[in-house]
């Protein structure tokens, strides 16, 4: 099994996104095989940049199902998600209750499957640090037995996105009147002013 890999394009995925940003796509990955066919089972990533594994809340696959080369959450199909446990890596393993076609990669139908890689960026996320992944070695990578996976393009890191804090509305909670229930004396002077 064969990996192209490459980053977003730039209409796609800007070097920015805002606190509570679903769906952050990070990188397009491609598979296919030499000979038969394979299952692709699971793709693990680890988390780079300077913020933390609490400042993402999924790392999510997609399906490319319309194969137009662009992330599209209603269209594409949601294939599996994962968490960063605290230790910078995260294990998507592949939904089996989604179409076997949609993991499979055949020769015979020069089947080149096509997924995006998601962060949902925590909607407390750390200002102004960054985010990305990279996918190490081979290993982060699992088709079905006897299959192995190729060394080509890997390993494959993204650039990082910077996170942006979102707007805040600031309101008045309860605010009190202290002057209602208080009467204030005030000393008036009679003597006239003296020269």
């Amino acid at each position: 099994v064969d990996l192209v890999a490459e980053l977003m394009a730039d209409d796609t995925r800007k070097s920015e996104r805002r606190q509570n940003a679903k769906n952050t796509a990070l990188a397009r990955l491609d598979f296919n095989v030499d000979q038969s066919e394979a299952i692709l089972k699971s793709v693990q990533v680890e988390r780079t940049g300077t913020g933390q594994d609490s400042d993402v809340d999924k790392v999510k696959l997609w399906y490319d199902r319309n194969e137009d080369g662009t992330l599209d959450t209603a269209d594409d199909t949601l294939m599996g998600e994962g968490i960063f446990p605290g230790d910078r890596i995260a294990t998507i393993v592949l939904d089996t209750t989604t179409p076997l076609s949609y993991r499979t990669l055949a020769t015979q139908d020069r089947w080149t499957r096509r997924y995006f890689v998601t962060f949902d960026i925590n909607d407390f996320a750390t200002p102004y640090e960054t985010l990305g992944f990279k996918i190490g070695a081979t290993t982060f990578l699992e088709a079905s037995y006897p299959n192995y996976i190729g060394s080509e393009n890997i390993p494959f890191e993204t650039s990082c996105l910077e996170v942006l804090p979102s707007a805040r509305t600031l309101q008045i909670v309860e605010p009190e009147d202290l002057a209602k229930d208080h009467v204030y004396n005030v000393e008036l002077s009679t003597k006239p002013n003296s020269p």
